[in-house]
């Protein structure tokens, strides 16, 4: 999926990377942005948390010339969620689209604001191939973030590894049929911002252990089971064999013995079907 997202195939729509303020995420954004811009490609950074001159120096000199910076640090009000479109929609070459960083925009401009600049860039700004927003979501509410997600068709979160310059990204990707794709992949940095070596994660289903179920026989003072040679003896067993008298069917008939002081009147049977 990361190589996927690195050459911009079949990728598209916004890309959140989530980190946190204990694991910061920005080192991957710069790898993006170089990789973007060294495949020949316009690259167009709107810059809240960083100035000018501090990316500027990220990058070699002849690429400076593809990274675009739109400098929202000095001037956040210049880049109201509102004018997103009207800023961007001009271009007319391919171009992808950096955020650094959300959380920063959210603090100037309300979330509504924001949720919707993003919402019609994606929409309105034909040249835009993609959007990749950072995301400090430890800052946040849990439904802001949540509402973020459900709109980005990809959503990264990276996580320390146990080998230097290693690292590990946890990918959420939703097809635009619905499907969502789930990976784990762990990747290289190099020193000239490239990702490199990257590697799906497999992971091992963790067997449930066994649990032996205690005999119920074991601790009796009596033996449940029978031995070969009860087991013959029982078999080998005649049992008497007594005929019993066949008990014959009833009749179905009412006795009613009379008493001295009854009075018998023939409409007490009218269908004649008792004895007296």
């Amino acid at each position: 999926m990361l190589k996927n997202l690195l050459s911009l195939r079949d990728s598209s729509g916004l890309v959140l990377m989530n980190d946190t303020l204990e694991l910061r995420s920005r080192l991957i954004l710069d790898c993006f942005t170089n990789t973007w811009e060294r495949r020949g490609g316009s690259v167009h950074i709107l810059s809240y948390d960083r100035e000018k001159d501090a990316i500027q120096r990220c990058f070699p000199a002849n690429s400076l010339d593809r990274i675009i910076i739109h400098d929202a640090f000095g001037a956040p009000d210049k880049y109201a969620p509102s004018m997103w479109v009207d800023c961007f929609s001009k271009e007319e070459e391919p171009f992808t689209l950096v955020i650094d960083s959300l959380s920063t925009a959210l603090i100037y401009h309300q979330f509504e604001d924001v949720y919707m600049g993003l919402l019609c860039l994606l929409r309105k700004a034909e040249s835009l191939q993609l959007v990749l927003a950072l995301l400090h979501t430890d800052v946040h509410e849990e439904h802001q973030v949540a509402k973020l997600c459900h709109l980005a068709s990809t959503t990264l979160t990276a996580y320390a590894h146990d080998a230097a310059k290693m690292a590990g990204c946890k990918i959420v990707h939703r097809k635009p049929g619905g499907r969502v794709l789930r990976e784990d992949e762990e990747f290289v940095f190099t020193a000239d911002l490239l990702i490199t070596d990257i590697k799906k994660v497999t992971h091992k289903k963790e067997e449930k252990p066994v649990v032996q179920q205690p005999d119920p026989a074991a601790n009796l003072t009596f033996n449940l089971r029978l031995s070969n040679e009860e087991k013959a003896a029982k078999d080998n067993l005649v049992l008497p064999y007594i005929k019993g008298p066949s008990a014959g069917r009833g009749k179905g008939e009412i006795t009613y013995v009379m008493e001295r002081d009854d009075d018998f009147d023939e409409e007490d049977d009218p269908d004649d079907d008792l004895n007296f």
